[in-house]
């Protein structure tokens, strides 16, 4: 059983080291949508709703394109300018 635990505890750290270095999906998007967008923004630290998304959205804190008519979507670009803004605004 000692045996079975090391092999278990050392293929446990191997596939955590590489999860680790992975890079989340999100990371590896160019345009997002708002669920990704929110989802990008807490990854880089910075807690945000979708409700607060789309007030920055219609205050224009934000930039961001529309999709057809009502679908918004945001550039990695966009979203690393605004979190830029935020951090030098508080």
């Amino acid at each position: 059983m000692d045996d079975l635990g090391k092999l278990i505890r050392k293929a446990i750290r191997e596939e955590v080291a590489n999860a680790m270095k992975e890079t989340p999906p999100i990371l590896e998007k160019e345009i997002m949508n708002v669920d990704e967008a929110v989802e990008y923004l807490r990854f880089k630290g910075y807690k945000i709703c979708k409700a607060t998304l789309y007030q920055h959205t219609m205050k224009g804190t934000i930039n961001f394109r529309r999709y057809g008519q009502r679908r918004l979507v945001f550039t990695k670009a966009d979203l690393d300018e605004f979190l830029t803004k935020q951090l030098n605004n508080n």
